[in-house]
């Protein structure tokens, strides 16, 4: 039976961050992956009883990423605010206008 140390510092997050192909850090809690829709309501000509309502604005929460953990410096160079070279991230918070899935 091998006995090799296993190097995996992602294995307990359950989301990763992947820029440009590679993975950057893991986090263990995602939340904000939501939108919302305003609703525009408005009455045509004479109608007095009936409210039609159509599609507005879509909102996007943020996304917010707890309990980081990453050996790459790469992750804090690309964000540019931080103060330290600390490579443990306990929140990050991502301001996006819009999601897509991929398949």
């Amino acid at each position: 039976m091998a006995s090799g140390s296993r190097n995996d510092p992602y294995g307990q997050f359950n989301f990763l961050i992947e820029i440009d192909g590679v993975t950057r850090a893991g986090f263990s809690e995602v939340s904000g992956l939501t939108t919302d829709t305003n609703v525009i309501e408005y009455r045509e000509g004479q109608e007095v009883t009936t409210v039609r309502k159509l599609p507005g604005l879509m909102k996007y929460t943020n996304i917010v990423l707890k309990r980081g953990y990453t050996q790459d410096q790469s992750l804090w160079n690309w964000r540019k605010h931080g103060k330290t070279s600390e490579v443990a991230i306990e929140t990050l918070e991502i301001a996006h206008e819009g999601l897509e899935l991929e398949q």
